[in-house]
């Protein structure tokens, strides 16, 4: 089964989408708000505690609450089940949404590791939808940048006419220091390594996509040093370089630093072309596009705020909300009907979503950082992806 088929029914023939989340944080704080500005029908909550569920359902409006991830998946008031809870717990509750049936949306990273990760894919694929929240990929800024620099596949995607030329390389720089990994904090899954957590975790693995979304190529290899911070084992530092598979000439590097006492945040994307350049800012979701004579060519500045809770998490949900089985809101097509011609970001149409095949990959390339970092920065090849046709779990 297809995992992202698009829709082609008609407004009055679809419903919205009904979401059911497992996770109290993320989950809660943005998910819950940002579904639901991008047309999806939040139903359903899941936590440990089911006086805790009940609590967090009554106060934001959330029809029904679980302390069984099993019960969750089958409630008929449920079509697809966001998985974002902690990295450690990821395998067994995407394994139990698929038993149910249900379609999954899970959290990055994906697992603890590529065997956990290919279980879950095992689990899912052919079996139900499955998708990634890699939201980047709905950011129309992004989409737009993915144009310019010639590798779009989608025919709502065409390459411009002003396309930058080959990327001659590409550099990712985010700096912001996470409150969980304060000294006088104490130790969270965020904050060890056993339970996934660390800062490439985090915003790294992100990264990892968004490159191989926008240059549609596969990293090979990687080279990677890290550190941690006091007392805690998980990664507070990487710095990554990553050898493309196609492009071997082309550079590509990643900073990650959670650490940075002072610093306001920064967090940028650069990329350097034959014929142009262009810069991304992730908390305000600005593209600025640049002739090789310094001119600025393009600025993109809608729609505002951070990349991932303002404007990639709506833009993933407006997706989802077009995904054929799922149902959809009026809303929701009316709002994606808006046309891409003569420049500017390209309409949301669902087909870039990232599934659990493209995080199954991702954490290969996580296993390789962390692995590189092991050997003091040694390159270390990438494992080949997940075969086409798993054996169940």
């Amino acid at each position: 089964r297809k995992a992202h088929a698009m829709a082609t029914n008609t407004p009055q023939q679809r419903r919205a989408v009904r979401v059911g989340i497992v996770g109290t944080g993320w989950g809660v704080k943005v998910q819950v708000p940002k579904f639901r500005e991008g047309g999806l029908e939040v139903t359903a909550i899941y936590s440990r505690s089911l006086e805790r569920a009940r609590s967090i359902a009554t106060t934001h409006g959330i029809r029904h609450a679980f302390d069984s991830v099993a019960a969750l998946a089958s409630c008929p008031d449920v079509d697809v089940v966001s998985v974002v809870c902690p990295t450690h717990e990821r395998r067994r509750h995407v394994l139990a949404v698929a038993a149910a049936g249900k379609a999954v949306l899970c959290e990055k990273p994906m697992a603890l590791d590529a065997n956990e990760a290919d279980d879950m894919l095992a689990a899912c694929d052919t079996v139900v939808p499955h998708w990634m929240d890699f939201e980047l990929r709905c950011v129309p800024q992004l989409r737009r940048a993915k144009q310019l620099v010639g590798t779009s596949s989608s025919s709502k995607d065409e390459v411009d006419d002003h396309a930058l030329g080959g990327v001659l390389w590409l550099d990712v720089t985010f700096v912001h220091a996470f409150e969980f990994f304060k000294e006088d904090k104490e130790s969270t899954h965020w904050t060890e390594r056993r339970t996934g957590g660390g800062a490439f975790s985090a915003v790294g693995t992100h990264f990892v996509d968004l490159v191989r979304w926008l240059l549609d190529d596969e990293i090979a290899a990687v080279s990677a040093e890290q550190s941690t911070t006091g007392k805690f084992t998980a990664d507070s530092y990487v710095a990554a370089s990553l050898r493309l598979r196609d492009r071997p000439k082309t550079r590509v590097r990643l900073l990650v630093a959670a650490v940075a006492p002072g610093l306001p945040p920064e967090m940028r994307l650069l990329v350097a072309a034959e014929r142009g350049s262009m810069r991304f800012d992730f908390l305000t979701s600005s593209l600025s596009v640049y002739d090789a004579a310094g001119a600025c060519t393009e600025s993109l500045d809608e729609p505002k705020g951070m990349a991932w809770p303002d404007v990639g998490t709506p833009g993933l949900a407006r997706a989802l909300a077009r995904v054929d089985g799922l149902g959809g809101g009026d809303m929701i097509a009316a709002e994606s009907s808006s046309s891409s011609e003569g420049g500017g970001a390209p309409e949301d149409d669902g087909d870039h979503l990232a599934t659990m095949r493209d995080g199954a990959i991702v954490q290969r390339v996580t296993d390789a950082v962390h692995a590189s970092a092991a050997c003091g920065g040694a390159w270390v090849p990438v494992a080949p992806p997940p075969p086409a046709t798993l054996k169940q779990p």
